[in-house]
């Protein structure tokens, strides 16, 4: 990511976010970045960026396995079917999933008109701390959170998200599936920008094909890439090398015209996906579809974001000022949900944390986000402890293992070292308090969590099986290095902790060493195995709240996805995720998702660590916010529901 601060970490609604995405780009070439983050620099993050180190898979790079299969797992089959980039869904046909002849999306009922509230004051202003300006805040390109607490209030999706998380009508009012369930038909409501323009099903279309454009180079363009023809456009400036490749215009337009997108009519938008998958709902309510307008883009030159002149939405909000210190919008009068019951939204933009929390008890600011390092001095006031919101938020830290190489390949040494990691200890120790034990990949909350199967701190077990393993007190273990980023205290804390805990239990050497942010991308995309960490950390946060982006996207064990593990090879898994990933009821879908997670925390090609923890503080008088995880007032969601009460003073 750009940098390693608390407030680039916070939470990806979905969500869920590059550790350093210029010089991701740099060093692994391709533009299809995840939101996996090596070596992660925050305790308390959540996140909505691009990973460092993930590519998505394409279609030519699932054959040909040259991975050895592990002596505790069965080799598989590598010419799985790649739905949008996404690691082996397995979809076999027209007639292979819901939604066929006709069917409807999965979608119903919307968030519904907003209701007048009694103790709402009608001209009340929120004002919240962004903490940091947005690099870029149009919503084609937007990856980090700010950027999108920045534009959501400006626009609404297709598809909004409810109080369960679950998807719902926004932009469109109605859906169906045709073609065996890949061609998506929506309907767009009838509702307008807010200087009255009409929103139409050209805009979303127009919206969707800019995240598809490599001109455009969105930061989250692979989520798009269940689309048909979107990977190939967004990726035909850079071969597979990295390399530049110089297409014409008419070459470009070529591929354009390849995406399946297009606007039948006024209101109606047809989107074409590679495979029936049940997750597609979720990528819709993204805020990659948000129906910018191609005129104004034009107009505002490269910064037309931050004009309030040409940054024109149909969310309940529009901007009525941008600077570096301060961004402020009013209430849109054309919100086709009714009066939004804020008046006024502001963000103030203050970095230094001791500083926005001073002014959060001076009464100037109504919200902000806090770390660890204010925890103490929050718990030891009575009344800014009175606001204090902890939540878990939708991340998961862990200590990715080479399962290719001895000692891990080995499942009984993996299991040695998920049970010899004292995870309540790091928690409470190196990160300041803040954070829930994870003994598995899966948060709570979402669909398919299980609490069954959970890697847990046993040192007896934890020796017993390496000794299992072939090195019993440590025996002839290899010497190895776990490297952090050089640019973070914390990562260099974690490593030395968590070296320090297998020296203890395991009696193994795990050096911690230094490395530069760069150099740590380029080992862990590597070919050569002599230049691939042995172990490092790791982290995933949510893109969409949908266990497919988690065990299907990060973990599926193919040799073409360099976000799981080295050497993860295991045939039950892959079953057990192409399966979840066909079905369209997400609950229904749960239970093979759980077994899944179970099976990851089991046979261990990565030790789980920890979920991250949102710490908000949040003044009495603000009501009527929707808490999603890790956005605790819901502004990247429905800020429109949002008010203030006269206690306001």
């Amino acid at each position: 990511m750009k940098d390693t601060s608390k407030f680039n970490f916070r939470l990806s609604f979905m969500l869920l976010l590059v550790m350093v995405a210029s010089m991701v780009l740099a060093a692994c070439g391709s533009p299809a970045q995840q939101t996996a983050v090596t070596d992660v620099a925050t305790a308390a993050a959540t996140a909505v960026d691009p990973a460092v180190g993930g590519t998505t898979p394409t279609a030519a790079a699932q054959t040909g396995d040259t991975t050895p299969a592990t002596d505790d797992e069965t080799a598989i089959d590598t010419t799985a079917v790649v739905v949008g980039g996404t690691p082996a869904l397995g979809a076999t046909g027209d007639d292979a999933a819901a939604g066929a002849g006709g069917a409807d999306c999965g979608v119903t009922g919307e968030l519904g008109p907003l209701e007048e509230v009694a103790d709402a004051n009608p001209n009340g202003e929120l004002v919240y701390n962004l903490e940091q300006e947005p690099e870029n805040g149009d919503p084609q390109v937007s990856s980090f959170v700010n950027e999108i607490q920045f534009n959501s209030p400006v626009f609404v999706p297709l598809f909004s998200l409810n109080e369960e998380n679950q998807p719902v009508f926004g932009g469109a009012e109605s859906c169906t599936l045709t073609n065996g369930g890949k061609t998506w038909t929506l309907t767009i409501r009838e509702h307008n920008y807010s200087d009255g323009k009409p929103v139409t099903a050209n805009d979303y279309a127009n919206a969707i094909l800019r995240s598809c454009d490599p001109d455009v180079a969105g930061n989250y363009s692979y989520v798009m890439y269940d689309i048909v023809g979107c990977q190939e456009f967004r990726e035909s400036t850079v071969d597979a090398e990295g390399n530049e490749v110089k297409l014409t215009d008419a070459q470009k337009q070529a591929l354009r015209e390849k995406v399946q997108v297009k606007a039948t009519d006024e209101r109606t938008l047809e989107i074409t996906i590679k495979s029936p998958v049940g997750y597609f709902a979720f990528i819709l309510s993204l805020w990659t579809t948000y129906p910018v307008r191609q005129d104004l883009v034009e107009k505002g030159g490269e910064r037309w974001w931050a004009k309030p002149e040409t940054f024109i939405g149909n969310g309940p909000f529009k901007l009525t000022q941008y600077s570096a210190t301060r961004i402020s919008y009013d209430r849109n009068e054309n919100f086709f949900r009714g009066t939004p019951r804020l008046a006024k939204l502001r963000y103030e933009l203050i970095v230094n944390e001791p500083r926005f929390v001073q002014g959060y008890q001076r009464g100037d600011l109504d919200a902000v986000d806090i770390t660890g390092e204010s925890l103490r001095l929050v718990q030891g006031n009575e009344e800014l402890s009175a606001g204090l919101i902890r939540a878990v938020e939708a991340s998961t830290f862990y200590i990715a293992l080479d399962n290719t190489i001895e000692p891990f390949q080995k499942v009984q040494v993996r299991q040695a070292f998920a049970a010899a990691l004292d995870r309540e200890l790091a928690i409470r120790q190196v990160r300041q308090g803040v954070g829930k034990v994870a003994g598995s990949f899966l948060y709570p909350g979402i669909a398919g969590y299980q609490e069954e199967t959970k890697q847990t701190f046993d040192p007896e077990r934890a020796k017993q099986l390496l000794a299992e393993g072939g090195y019993p007190n440590g025996q002839g273990f290899p010497k190895l290095i776990l490297p952090y980023r050089n640019d973070d205290d914390l990562s260099k804390k974690l490593a030395v902790f968590y070296a320090q805990q297998f020296k203890k239990v395991l009696n193994v050497d795990i050096t911690p060493r230094a490395t530069d942010p760069v150099q740590l991308v380029a080992a862990r995309k590597s070919t050569k195995p002599e230049e691939r960490p042995d172990i490092y950390l790791s982290g995933w946060f949510q893109d969409y709240p949908h266990p497919q982006n988690w065990v299907s996207l990060v973990f599926a064990p193919l040799p073409s996805n360099s976000l799981a593990p080295l050497g993860w090879n295991d045939k039950e898994y892959l079953d057990l995720i192409q399966r979840a990933d066909r079905i369209a009821d997400v609950e229904e879908a749960a239970p093979l998702y759980a077994q899944a997670d179970a099976r990851l925390a089991e046979l261990a090609p990565a030790i789980f660590t920890n979920h991250g923890e949102v710490l908000s503080l949040v003044k009495p008088y603000v009501k009527g916010y929707v808490d999603y995880p890790g956005d605790p007032l819901g502004l990247a969601r429905q800020s429109e529901s949002i008010y203030v009460t006269n206690e306001k003073e």
